[in-house]
């Protein structure tokens, strides 16, 4: 069993939020640290669908991004300051 410590105006709201939707408080906690971990751990692997949702996502984001020449891909362009 966890015990936390919470400041009286984070309590305050956090009953007010538990009454809103019909828990006790340490249940609606509870559920919000539960949602919390699984976000966390969805963040750090995201389904084959998800990575393909965010990428769409961001090449939707890139009309006014400069189109550059193919040498700009290149190894040399690159690493031209350096071996």
């Amino acid at each position: 069993m966890l015990h936390v410590e919470l400041e009286p105006e984070v309590e305050r709201r956090l009953m007010e939020a538990a009454h809103a939707v019909g828990l006790e408080p340490g249940a609606y906690a509870s559920s919000l640290i539960a949602a919390m971990i699984a976000a966390r751990l969805r963040e750090k692997h995201l389904s084959q669908e998800e990575l393909e949702t965010v990428l769409a996502r961001l090449a939707s984001r890139g009309d006014n991004l400069p189109k550059l020449p193919d040498e700009a891909y290149t190894r040399a362009s690159f690493y031209q300051d350096h071996d």
